[in-house]
């Protein structure tokens, strides 16, 4: 994954920068969504460790938030609440 600021004026510097969001840190995580619609969370560490990638299939734009112990990430099109199961439901 890369972070970076691009001229998006020059030719072929249109998907330079693959996220437009900022990202959101909680619980010792960095949540990030890209252009590309994957959903990535990192360890929030000095070594980069991903914990999880999700292909959400349509770009996100917008920053990831939580309430109430739900994360809410959208798309272009949909709105994603994850939530995590207690065990034995």
């Amino acid at each position: 994954m890369r972070f970076s600021r691009s001229d998006t004026s020059q030719p072929g510097n249109q998907s330079a920068t693959r996220s437009r969001a900022s990202p959101f840190v909680a619980d010792g995580k960095v949540y990030v969504g890209t252009r590309r619609g994957e959903f990535l969370v990192f360890a929030a560490s000095k070594e980069k460790r991903i914990l999880s990638e999700v292909d959400l299939e349509e770009p996100i734009s917008g920053t990831a938030v939580a309430a109430n112990g739900v994360l809410y990430v959208t798309t272009m099109s949909r709105l994603y609440a994850v939530q995590s199961q207690k065990a034995g439901e």
